[in-house]
């Protein structure tokens, strides 16, 4: 090769990059204006906005806030309006609140819900519910003891009891009526 074909050659791909430069910015610009073009010519679903405002306003003036609460469960208290004060400067949330009432649950709910899951199939030497062969010893020893152990865990021979049957929600009563519960499965 010679100095001519290498200057031809090197004019030709030039020209080609400068030819693809050209032909990439335009559809680079092209592409943009397609893309505002559909963006901005996108339906908007009636009342989307609505649905998706935010669901309340920021108070930033120093006035009270009132809140409706379920205070209790005392159908006289429900929806009264309970004094919610945010100091600005100092960040602090001042909240007068009402204990609110805890539904106890039955025996038979708390069996279902906690002691099922092992009573039913025997997990962990379990006596299976209604079984009184295998119950029959743990209540000859008593009651107090049966409920203690329902509560407090037993760990031993006869088998693994986790506290109140691994649900640390429940309470003492309830975890006794759940007892009482699979006990009267066994009476006749």
């Amino acid at each position: 090769m010679n100095n001519t074909d290498d200057s031809a050659f090197l004019h030709t791909f030039t020209l080609l990059l400068l030819g693809l430069t050209a032909v990439g910015i335009i559809a680079f610009i092209l592409a943009g204006a397609v893309a505002d073009r559909a963006e901005s010519e996108q339906p908007v679903e009636r009342g989307e906005l609505e649905r998706t405002k935010p669901a309340g306003n920021i108070n930033n003036q120093e006035n009270s806030i009132k809140v409706a609460s379920i205070g209790s469960l005392n159908p006289a208290e429900i929806g009264q309006e309970q004094p919610l004060l945010v100091e600005s400067e100092k960040l602090t949330e001042n909240i007068t609140k009402k204990p609110v009432a805890k539904l106890e649950r039955t025996g038979e709910e708390v069996y279902s819900q906690a002691c099922s899951l092992c009573h039913m199939a025997g997990v962990a030497g379990a006596p299976r519910y209604a079984d009184k062969d295998a119950w029959a010893p743990r209540v000859n020893k008593g009651l107090e003891p049966l409920y203690a152990n329902a509560i407090n865990g037993y760990v031993g021979e006869a088998g693994v009891m986790p506290a109140k049957g691994g649900r640390p929600d429940l309470s003492d009563k309830e975890v006794r009526d759940a007892v009482d519960y699979i006990l009267n499965s066994i009476k006749n």
